[in-house]
């Protein structure tokens, strides 16, 4: 798999494996455990991009969607965080339910570039259904393996 999309158009995150390491890594980390992110965050007119250097098994990027699609039925006014301290950062709220109504996430995005001349910051919010969040998950293993 190439990339993943999380949303739809207007507003949508994609993430696209990158496959090819880079030249110029740090001497301290073995190049065979670097993994790397390209990051597409689109909200209407605005596209922001990113390559996310995600260390080792992608930083438990996975294990994030997994844990969150695995005990979401548990959650009670709670929320999950990935990515405090990366270029790319998720926040999984469970949406109130509405009266009758199917049981939904709101899922933050923030994307930002931290360079020294350069800070932007871009964030949205989508909504996603519990069974769009599963596809994710699944997604994400094809996306990494």
């Amino acid at each position: 798999m190439q990339f993943i999309t999380i949303g739809k158009p207007p507003e949508y995150l994609r993430l696209s494996a990158v496959r090819r390491r880079p030249d110029n890594l740090p001497e301290h980390l073995p190049r065979e455990k670097r993994r790397y992110l390209d990051a597409e965050l689109r909200i209407h007119d605005l596209t922001a991009t990113a390559r996310i250097d995600l260390m080792h098994e992608y930083a438990g990027l996975v294990q994030f969607f997994d844990q969150v699609v695995a005990h979401w039925p548990e959650w009670n006014n709670s929320f999950m965080v990935w990515g405090r301290s990366s270029a790319l950062q998720f926040q999984v709220d469970r949406g109130p339910r509405p009266s009758g109504g199917p049981d939904h996430f709101r899922v933050t995005v923030k994307l930002h570039n931290s360079r020294r001349h350069t800070y932007w910051r871009v964030e949205t919010l989508l909504i996603l259904s519990p069974e769009e969040l599963e596809a994710i998950a699944r997604d994400l293993h094809r996306l990494t393996d």
